[in-house]
């Protein structure tokens, strides 16, 4: 598959090298996808500051930065807080952790073990989104530069 500026970038973060391969092998299934790995929250940031990520699965059960600190972490951030966040969690199930992890933004909240069919009809529906507003950025700059350059040709 190669990929193109249109593809979606997802980041997947959990400190359990199992679960990253397990994600992996399911979003590849997704067309359109590239994936990348973090095995730690600080090291999903450091990645968020170097790379274009248009969507992270967060485990929020991790040692040192837990999935609730790495959303606080990116909101708390003026360059990475509009990514939005998938949460992902096996001990979490509460209504209680949900609402947590939606007033921190979270896209959406799934639990383990992962529905691999909920997981890519989300991840489905998000990369129909993410097309959708990359043509309308795309149209949207044809047509400022298009009346930039018709507002030229008026003038000379």
């Amino acid at each position: 598959m190669t990929n193109s500026p249109d593809d979606l970038k997802i980041l997947i973060i959990d400190d359990n090298e199992n679960n990253l391969y397990t994600l992996e092998c399911i979003l590849k299934q997704a067309s359109d996808i590239k994936v990348l790995q973090s095995s730690s929250g600080q090291k999903g940031i450091e990645i968020l500051k170097k790379e274009i990520v248009h969507l992270v699965i967060v485990d929020i059960q991790m040692p040192v930065m837990n999935g609730f600190e790495f959303a606080n972490a990116l909101k708390d951030d003026e360059n990475l807080k509009d990514i939005p966040i998938i949460f992902l969690t096996a001990y979490f199930k509460s209504d209680e952790f949900a609402t947590r992890g939606y007033k921190l933004g979270a896209f959406d909240y799934l639990t383990k073990p992962i529905d691999e069919h909920r997981l890519l009809n989300k991840i489905s529906l998000y990369s129909q989104l993410h097309k959708q507003a990359a043509e309308l950025k795309r149209v949207n700059i044809e047509s400022v530069s298009y009346t930039h350059l018709r507002a030229h040709e008026t003038r000379h």
